[in-house]
């Protein structure tokens, strides 16, 4: 995570969007990600939209993708 305690998401060299180390913790897309013709949503639970996802779908998606413990937290 950077400084400011989110981190940036990338489908190859596409800025996907950004997670927010926050409780709940957040999830938004980026605005050029909602507006490419092949963008996909993360998850049913995280449709694509504006919208800034928050909560236990959020946490449900990420938990098992980031690392746990002091790893996380130097990220």
């Amino acid at each position: 995570m950077a400084s400011d305690g989110t981190l940036a998401l990338y489908h190859r060299d596409r800025h996907v969007g950004r997670l927010h180390d926050t409780q709940p913790l957040r999830f938004e897309y980026a605005p050029a990600w909602l507006e490419h013709p092949e963008a996909v949503s993360l998850s049913p639970s995280l449709p694509l939209s504006q919208q800034v996802h928050a909560g236990d779908a959020v946490l449900a998606y990420f938990e098992n993708l980031l690392p746990e413990g002091n790893l996380r937290r130097q990220l």
